[in-house]
């Protein structure tokens, strides 16, 4: 099955590399008009063809999968172009900075053959603890997420760049849930969200160049299963009381821990893309 790719960035070689790995043939690409990296890596990979135009590359009808990894504001644009073609697509995420042009392609009924790359939802850890989860109900939920932002508008593009995985991650283990604003601090950036569903309550933190790991903590009886940062799984059952001391005057709570997993992954789309069925 031959395979097309429109971009030509770090993140679009990764997806050159995943989709090589599962037996995909490099058929085509293109980027930006005269763009070296793009004939450089039509050169690296063996591509059959090489595009100065993305339109010209969506009518040529020699691909099974499209991969869409180009600037965010003209996604759409090769969305709308092809979605009528019967093709697989895999779009970088995020798709848009704007929810209508969203809807109006999911409204337009081709949502069933696109898919978006949120690849994390493969890793290791997240699906050790979705094995957990699903088997439990009236759990609390906290989740943190430190962004790095210049100001409001650089922490909104943050959000939808690289918060859209935490926001992914969440409704994969635990399924649809609301969110409700209950918090905010416009001047340091940090606001938190009510997070509910029929399975758990819980709390979402969203912190504003915060020294702190993007984490996802469950608590459920005397257990507590943790995702920090979410590349580790870590489960704690109970605590060992640690007694005051003439050094230290003070009583300290240490939670014992039951398993540590530590999964990185080196293709990070190779995963998602082994899922792709055509």
């Amino acid at each position: 099955m031959n395979f097309s790719i429109i971009g030509s960035s770090l993140i679009s070689e990764k997806h050159i590399e995943a989709a090589i790995a599962n037996d995909f043939i490099p058929y085509s690409i293109s980027s930006s008009l005269n763009s070296k990296t793009a004939k450089k890596l039509s050169e690296e990979y063996k591509f059959q063809k090489y595009y100065k135009n993305s339109y010209d590359l969506i009518d040529d009808d020699q691909y099974d999968l499209l991969i869409i990894a180009c600037k965010v504001d003209q996604t759409t644009e090769y969305l709308n172009f092809v979605k009528n073609k019967d093709k697989q697509i895999l779009v970088e995420k995020p798709v848009s900075y704007n929810p209508s042009e969203i809807n109006k392609i999911i409204m337009a009924g081709s949502f069933p053959k696109i898919h978006v790359g949120f690849n994390r939802r493969f890793y290791k850890t997240i699906n050790e603890l979705k094995r957990v989860l699903d088997n439990l109900s009236g759990y609390s939920l906290i989740v943190n997420y430190p962004e790095l932002s210049k100001n409001s508008s650089d922490l909104s593009n943050r959000i939808a760049s690289n918060g859209v995985h935490l926001f992914d991650i969440i409704n994969y283990l635990c399924g649809e849930y609301s969110l409700k604003l209950i918090f905010k601090d416009s001047k340091n950036k940090h606001y938190a969200y009510e997070l509910k569903s029929e399975k758990f309550n819980g709390v979402f933190n969203l912190f504003s160049n915060s020294p702190t790991n993007m984490s996802i903590s469950i608590y459920d009886q005397n257990k507590l299963y943790e995702l920090k940062p979410i590349e580790i799984f870590t489960i704690y059952e109970d605590f060992e009381i640690i007694e005051p001391t003439k050094e230290l005057n003070l009583r300290q709570y240490k939670p014992i821990m039951l398993k540590n997993i530590i999964k990185i992954h080196k293709i990070l789309s190779q995963a998602f893309m082994s899922r792709l069925i055509l």
